[in-house]
């Protein structure tokens, strides 16, 4: 109930103060250290982990697509070339500013209120959702992660069901430790049709990771009945499994996903509108 009262009348800058404030006291309460220092490619030779997404150019988006592109590579200017020591903690918001106009960011197609709308430095979660799976398969700790509020694309979706990464700016973040006794490298490249994060190591890596994803359907209003709609929800559970070079081997759920239905009028990837 507060919090539903502070969106409607305290204005936003002024919630994202509060928010930014709360994150660095929880961080200094966790002992978090994080992530800050740069290396080159060249100390790092082996690589760990790679994850690639395409840059879909939806219908009704074809105005931003350069946008998106450009957004992209803002982020990525800011993250790729990170190096994530032992017991680091990797931060998109620690490493990245607020993007903002001034900084160069455009206004770009995300989710909002469980609808499609554009703004400034949108398109962004297409990082996340790569460096998330770059994280995934590398063996990294998942710290913080968010899903997507709903399933807007269908099967035309940028991302694979289970594994994506939604974030904004003082809200959500998306967030990795590294649990190895070596430091790694992580780097992000933009091309004309793909996003493309790797892992690298300065030492061979002895571990083998696999993921496995079930997706279910709930019944309209099971799992939230504030954002249910007339269509049912998709709700994702998965486990990662890690086996070393010894033969030991570690299990872990991931975290859940839960889409809901889009917003009566928004318009899907097809054009139409639902």
């Amino acid at each position: 109930m507060l919090r539903r009262l502070a969106r409607r009348y305290l204005p936003y800058e002024l919630r994202l103060w509060v928010k930014l404030r709360r994150r660095q006291l929880d961080d200094w309460r966790n002992g978090l250290r994080f992530a800050r220092s740069r290396g080159s490619e060249s100390d790092y030779p082996y690589l760990i982990s790679s994850y690639h997404r395409p840059l879909i150019n939806y219908a009704g988006q074809e105005h931003v697509l350069s946008a998106k592109k450009h957004n992209l590579a803002l982020l990525a200017s800011c993250l790729s070339g990170t190096v994530i020591r032992p017991s680091e903690t990797f931060s998109i918001w620690r490493l990245a500013p607020r993007p903002t106009a001034s900084l160069g960011y455009a206004p770009a197609a995300a989710y909002r209120e469980r609808g499609l709308t554009f703004e400034i430095g949108g398109a962004t979660c297409l990082m996340s959702t790569v460096l998330y799976n770059v994280g995934l398969l590398g063996a990294l700790e998942i710290i913080e992660r968010h899903c997507h509020s709903i399933d807007l694309y269908g099967e035309d979706r940028y991302f694979e069901l289970g594994r994506d990464a939604s974030i904004e700016y003082g809200y959500l973040d998306l967030r990795l430790r590294n649990p190895h006794g070596f430091p790694v490298l992580l780097t992000i490249e933009v091309a004309e049709s793909f996003v493309c994060g790797r892992l690298f190591s300065p030492v061979p890596h002895e571990f083998a990771v696999t993921l496995a994803i079930d997706s279910t359907r709930s019944p309209a209003g099971e799992t939230d009945s504030s954002m249910a709609g007339s269509e049912a929800s998709i709700v994702i559970t998965g486990r990662r499994l890690v086996e070393s070079s010894d033969g030991s081997r570690s299990s872990e759920e991931l975290p859940v996903s839960i889409h809901y239905p889009a917003r009566e009028g928004t318009a899907t990837s097809s054009g139409l509108r639902r």
